[in-house]
């Protein structure tokens, strides 16, 4: 056999894979059938718990199920918020009403807000002899997990605009507990946002104490804080809230959650 006759048969057993397979193509056994199978159902169902390659695990899952529509402003609110990857900080939709600002001659629709809550953590806890509004000012008071997400109704709402708005609201009280700081930590969130019709800016909080800050979808930033926490939802479902239909849907839900 010439040296040019074995050269060539080294080349062409070069060109198999090491299954055996010619020019570097994979042999497709039945396992391999399965593992392409799997592969291609995945691409088309996002199933909800599996955490996908390159996804923040603090990003927001919305579930349209047991969602509601904010009546005035027409903002569609979905029925439960997670993180995803973690079932565990999954809350559901307990009210919606919205935010009014006075301006010149009219009151301005600046955003709807939708609250979330627990619904099995509270039919476990709650005394059901108990009022709704007792319950709903226990689930404040107790500072746990929740969402207070917005959707922004006034186009030519800003970031800056926003923040402004909750110091007047909130940073005098936080001022005087001593927490001002996480206040300020907590609007470095917004900087330089400009906001449009239907963004969204949900803010999510743990039972630690992290607040979590997401504009459409995407984390800014986390600020470790019950006081501002507490300071947050008192200031949308507090007995002296600003968004008084949001309080009112919320003690409803509850009612309901109580009764059944």
């Amino acid at each position: 056999m010439s040296s040019r006759t074995r050269e060539r048969m080294k080349s062409s057993e070069g060109t198999r894979s090491e299954n055996g397979s010619r020019y570097g193509f994979r042999a497709t056994t039945p396992l391999r059938l399965a593992s392409i199978a799997v592969q291609n159902i995945e691409s088309r169902l996002k199933l909800p718990w599996r955490k996908e390659s390159g996804t923040d695990e603090q990003n927001i899952k919305e579930i349209g199920a047991g969602g509601k529509r904010e009546p005035s402003t027409g903002a569609e609110f979905p029925g439960r918020v997670c993180r995803v990857g973690d079932r565990s900080s999954c809350v559901d939709l307990t009210g919606v009403g919205v935010r009014k600002k006075r301006l010149l001659v009219k009151d301005i629709k600046v955003y709807a807000v939708g609250v979330y809550f627990d619904h099995e953590e509270i039919r476990r806890t709650a005394n059901k002899a108990d009022r709704e509004d007792r319950v709903l000012d226990g689930l404040l008071e107790e500072n746990g997990k929740n969402v207070i997400r917005l959707e922004v109704i006034y186009s030519r709402a800003t970031g800056k605009q926003i923040a402004k708005a909750l110091d007047d609201q909130i940073g005098r009280k936080l001022r005087q507990s001593g927490h001002y700081k996480d206040f300020e930590d907590f609007t470095r969130a917004f900087d330089g946002a400009k906001f449009r019709k239907g963004t969204t800016i949900t803010f999510s909080t743990a039972r630690n104490g992290d607040m979590t800050t997401f504009i459409n979808g995407e984390k800014k930033n986390t600020v470790k804080s019950k006081p501002l926490n507490q300071a947050m939802t008192q200031l949308y479902l507090g007995s002296d809230t600003i968004t008084k239909d949001l309080r009112a849907d919320a003690l409803q839900t509850i009612s309901h959650i109580l009764t059944s």
